[in-house]
Parts: C-alpha cells; sequence; structure tokens
C-alpha cells in the first residue's frame, strides 16, 4: 500500500508514539492476509510491531487511528479492545 495515497490517514490522526525497535533476531512474526483483523480484548502492555506491510490499529471509542510501516511499532497502555487491521499480506509481531 502507498501511504502517500491516504497522507490523512497516517500520522495525522494519531497521539500515539510510534518508534522503531532493536531488531529482534528469530522472531519472524505472524502472518496476516489482506483485510485480516485481530481483536485484542486487553491490550494494557502490549507492543505491536509491523514486520513486513501494513497495519492499521484502532482502539474501540477511539478516533484517532494509527497505521504502522514496516519496522514501526506502537506499545498500548490502553485497556480498551484493540483492532489489528492488515490493510495488504501483513507480518505482525505481539508482545508482552
Amino acid at each position: 500500500m502507498n501511504l502517500a495515497l491516504a497522507p490523512w490517514f497516517h500520522r495525522a490522526w494519531t497521539t500515539a508514539t510510534v518508534r522503531r525497535p532493536a531488531a529482534a533476531a528469530g522472531q519472524p512474526g505472524q502472518l496476516l492476509h489482506r483485510d485480516a483483523t485481530l481483536v485484542v480484548d486487553d491490550p494494557r502492555g502490549l507492543t505491536v510491531t509491523c514486520v513486513q506491510g501494513c497495519l492499521w490499529l484502532t482502539h474501540d471509542g477511539d478516533c484517532k487511528d494509527l497505521v504502522l510501516a514496516p519496522g514501526e511499532c506502537y506499545q498500548s497502555e490502553r485497556r480498551g479492545r484493540l483492532l489489528v487491521h492488515a490493510l495488504e499480506p501483513t507480518r505482525v509481531r505481539l508482545l508482552r
């Protein structure tokens, strides 16, 4: 997915911290097909890393969404349900 096609969608609507983590050798992550969604009921303390592809993250009740590109991660500090959606074939790593 070319993020330049939706600049309003990428970063403009988020107050979350996106950072590039240190490489985690030997942890390839889970493969998500395009349009697949992971539902995390209690994401507090969870780190979501986009290893490959593109992810869209949203918390229930929050109008501010987040898009992760390869190598970026997000650490949730909230308890509200988190949806992790693959915008294209994506490899994602979830760590507590």
